[in-house]
């Protein structure tokens, strides 16, 4: 079997370290992220809330066709039920 890299990977990660020796994040760089993390809303009960309420009209939905299936199915299952009763045929 070939590899496409006949470097181990230890060699490979030093020379990325080598060559990646002097990359800094701009200046400011912390401050914005602090700043972006204070801009995000806090998460919340009210906002699980809000979402539920987003979600509740598909899942009462979801339940109604599940009761609907469920009950579908057991009126075909006593149709069939009764299309097994013995006949009796006279000759």
């Amino acid at each position: 079997m070939s590899h496409e890299y006949e470097d181990p990977i230890d060699a490979r990660f030093s020379d990325l370290a080598q060559r990646t020796h002097d990359v800094q994040a701009r200046a400011g760089f912390s401050a914005r992220v602090m700043a972006r993390v204070a801009a995000e809303p806090r998460a919340g009960l009210g906002l699980v809330r809000l979402r539920a309420w987003h979600v509740l009209p598909f899942s009462a939905l979801a339940a109604l066709s599940v009761l609907w299936a469920v009950s579908a199915s057991s009126a075909v299952n006593e149709e069939l039920a009764a299309s097994y009763d013995d006949v009796e045929l006279e000759w």
